[in-house]
């Protein structure tokens, strides 16, 4: 009497096509993640301060894996809209100092509160941001 079972051959080719699919779906979920992971990541260190100059300063950093490019950034705080100089690439890993200027003949000094809320707009996206007054 004769047991019945598979042929080596089927089992190889079983088995390579298992590996082979296998190593299709590792390649296709890394390059996804790979493409998908780059990107900016824009983040405020620290405090922002409002001096008494009516100047915002504060600190961004890219936490991201690409490139940032920093342009056309202001700060809105109150309706008060600040202008932010700075222009450049930031790379990731790395930080720049800003100062928001308000609008001139506007003293926000005044009208600002210690605690107040802000929004800091790039074209990488918004961030929101605490005042600190001395």
């Amino acid at each position: 009497m004769r047991a019945a079972g598979v042929p080596p051959i089927v089992t190889i080719i079983i088995l390579m096509a298992f590996i082979v699919s296998a190593a299709l779906t590792a390649w296709f979920i890394t390059s996804v993640t790979r493409t998908a992971s780059k990107r900016c990541l824009l983040n405020i260190e620290g405090i922002v301060y409002l001096g008494t100059n009516g100047r915002l300063y504060l600190s961004i950093r890219n936490d991201g894996t690409a490139d940032c490019l920093i342009s056309q950034t202001k700060a809105v705080v109150k309706n008060i809209e600040f202008t932010c100089g700075t222009t450049g690439v930031l790379k990731p890993g790395e930080s720049i100092q800003l100062t928001c200027s308000p609008p001139a003949g506007v003293s926000p000094y005044a009208s600002i509160n210690d605690g107040d809320v802000g929004v800091l707009q790039t074209t990488n996206g918004n961030l929101a941001f605490t005042i600190v007054k001395p």
